[in-house]
This record gives structure tokens, C-alpha cells and sequence, in this order.
């Protein structure tokens, strides 16, 4: 709100009741895929992967249709718009900079770097990569989309 000003569209004051329900369904898939525990590493870096991959997807699948988005997404997608630059490379760039507070955050507090290894800078990287893909791949979809109602 604060960055997008006269901008900001009423419509994304719907993102708090989304992200409520967004927790809802992590929740439920996470119950659905309690049996999937890998223990070796490979199988780790595997799941990993896959998950970035379809995280990717699922944010690209957002800014394309231009919906109401998470949070997270929609500051992204706000500086993108206000900075005109690809969404993708700003997403990789907020990735790394949470990240980075994570690991400033986990040295003041608790005196080493905790909760934060390779997976996390992995997906830090690949998430905000494969969106860009995405976006890329999926611009015919734009076409196909009604125009976007404003609230």
C-alpha cells in the first residue's frame, strides 16, 4: 500500500483473507504428504527441487492472471512495477535478501547460523528462476484471460 499509493487497488485488501486460506491448504497438504519422508540426501534435494518447481509455477500462474496474490508475491510484484524490472529477477533478489536478514537474524541471536543451509539458499535461487521461466513460457495465456475487474 505504502508503495504502490494511488496505485494500490482495493481489491488486494483480499489478500489476508487468501493468505488465511493459503495456510489452510499448506496445512492439508502437508497432512496429505506425511508419508513422503526422504532420508537420503539425494531424495531430499529431489523433493526440494520438485517443490520449487511447482512453487515457481504457481507464482508465475499468479502475476500471469494478474490476481489478488500472497503477500510476499505482491510486494514483489509492486517493486517489479514500480522499478520496471522482471518480475522474476526481483523475486530471486527478495528471496536472497530475506535469506540473507534470516542468517544476520539466526548470527545475532543465537550465535551461529541456524535454519538456514543449502536448501534454503537453493530455493532462495530456484523458486524466483523457474517463475521467470514460467512467465516466459505462459505469455500466451494473457491473451486468453477476460480483462481483469476492478474493485
Amino acid at each position: 500500500m505504502l508503495l504502490l499509493k494511488k496505485d494500490f487497488q482495493k481489491k488486494q485488501w483480499l489478500q489476508l483473507p487468501i493468505s488465511v486460506l493459503f495456510g489452510f491448504f499448506i496445512d492439508i497438504s502437508m497432512l496429505m504428504l506425511s508419508w513422503v519422508v526422504p532420508e537420503f540426501y539425494l531424495w531430499k534435494i529431489t523433493t526440494l527441487v520438485l517443490g520449487c518447481i511447482i512453487l515457481g509455477l504457481g507464482v508465475s500462474l499468479e502475476v500471469i492472471a494478474n490476481v489478488v496474490m500472497l503477500s510476499g508475491e505482491a510486494f514483489v510484484h509492486a517493486i517489479s512495477q514500480k522499478k520496471k524490472k522482471e518480475f522474476g529477477w526481483v523475486k530471486i533478489g527478495f528471496d536472497c535478501t530475506l535469506m540473507t536478514l534470516a542468517c544476520i537474524t539466526s548470527l545475532l541471536l543465537s550465535g551461529g547460523v541456524t535454519g538456514v543451509r543449502e536448501g534454503t539458499i537453493i530455493a532462495a535461487l530456484l523458486v524466483g528462476i523457474v517463475a521467470r521461466y514460467f512467465n516466459h513460457k505462459l505469455t500466451f495465456l494473457q491473451k486468453r484471460l477476460p480483462d481483469p475487474v476492478h474493485l
